[in-house]
């Protein structure tokens, strides 16, 4: 009775490692070198394709189920491991008798006698023909990949040509006319001012404001451009310091307004300072603008955590905007406010957000009519980008 249990019990346990081997597509080999003697599990028939009624193929026989560099590569190791007993492990392709083709990890160990000799080797071969393919797709995917990047750097590239092309033309072609139109009225002004009335007088004065107002368009848009293209410098940049600058500057451009501005010490971020500058530049002096109509004007430069981090802000108390139309703030050429309540060419948010986007930040704002505006960007540090 005991007997015949611990044969059932030997008969469960080769059923469940044959499935086991079957469901893990891995057949387990031994070949004793002093017999020559090769078994098989029922897996690596299998995995070969060879007939499971005959008996497991001798070594170097076996090269028969594999192509001539694979086979190479497997017979050196497994002659390596009966020389010196090393153990092995090496991926081979398979070729059906069908042509079909499969590729395998087979692996080795050996076994020695008491004086040291090799007397067999024995190991795995497992079917590795999905993870190949997976490979195999993923490097075609890479590949292609790279072949995109290519191509997209090339056409960046020439977009880049034509863009320095139009600024080229821009800064040179348009500022010539401009500057005919602009002086030829100042003469007609200053020549014949006698002969001309009021109205006439009144129409070269806004012949002479769109003009500038042109000039100031093509400004902000070559910085815009200049942003796009500029070469990045990161470090350690003192964002209070910067902040400091700028509204020094604006004071100076208006000397009579009070404002107070709120600018803690010691802010910093990592960054290009350059671009950074042209950031709260625009931010500071649309602060400055649109609180000009307030009698206690405040501005204020902070930062505030959240979810993803740090975020630094300008807020002021300004007329704001209705957030309906937030989505239009970081466009080229959109104005959320009439050119006669405030000035401006529409560019400086697109471009702040330009600068933001180049350091793999992203910018948003809060704001409500009559009540303020806060704009929020927020900068990764240098070794998360």
């Amino acid at each position: 009775t005991e007997r015949k249990r611990a044969e059932e019990a030997l008969q469960q346990s080769a059923t469940e490692l044959k499935d086991a081997q079957r469901l893990a597509g891995i057949g387990s080999w031994s070949w004793d070198l002093r017999t020559n003697r090769h078994v098989w599990s029922e897996e690596i028939y299998r995995i070969y394709g060879r007939d499971p009624r005959l008996p497991p193929a001798v070594y170097p026989e076996v090269k028969e189920y594999f192509t001539p560099e694979s086979w190479a590569r497997l017979a050196a190791v497994v002659e390596t491991a009966v020389a010196q007993g090393t153990p092995y492990e090496c991926d081979a392709e398979v070729v059906h008798a069908k042509g079909s083709r499969r590729w395998i990890t087979a692996r080795g160990e050996a076994t020695r006698d008491s004086d040291g000799k090799v007397i067999r080797l024995h190991g795995t071969v497992q079917d590795i023909t999905e993870r190949k393919r997976a490979e195999e797709e993923i490097h075609r995917l890479n590949a292609d990949l790279e072949r995109k990047v290519v191509e997209r750097t090339a056409e960046l590239e020439a977009a880049n040509k034509e863009l320095e092309a139009f600024s080229y033309s821009v800064s040179h072609d348009l500022r010539a006319p401009l500057r005919s139109i602009d002086g030829f009225s100042q003469a007609l002004l200053e020549d014949y001012a006698e002969r001309l009335d009021d109205p006439g007088r009144q129409h070269i004065g806004r012949v002479r404001a769109a003009t500038g107002r042109m000039a100031e368009l093509i400004d902000d848009m070559l910085q815009l451009s200049r942003v796009t293209r500029a070469e990045m410098h990161r470090e350690p940049v003192d964002l209070s310091a910067l902040a400091d600058s700028v509204i020094a500057d604006l004071r100076r451009t208006e000397p009579g307004r009070q404002v107070e501005v709120t600018i803690p010490p010691g802010l910093t971020a990592e960054g290009d300072a350059k671009l950074l500058r042209i950031a709260l530049v625009n931010l500071l002096a649309n602060a400055w603008k649109f609180t000009g109509r307030q009698a206690d004007a405040r501005i204020k430069l902070g930062t505030q955590d959240g979810d993803d981090g740090r975020a630094f802000y300008v807020r002021d108390n300004g007329v704001g905007f209705d957030m309906a139309y937030a989505g239009k703030l970081f466009g080229a050429f959109q104005r959320l406010h009439a050119m006669s309540e405030f000035p401006g060419t529409g560019i400086g948010l697109a471009t702040v957000q330009r600068i933001v986007n180049r350091h793999g930040g992203r910018i948003w704002a809060e704001a409500a009519v009559n009540q303020g505006a806060t704009f929020y960007f927020a900068l990764p540090p240098i070794h998360s980008t």
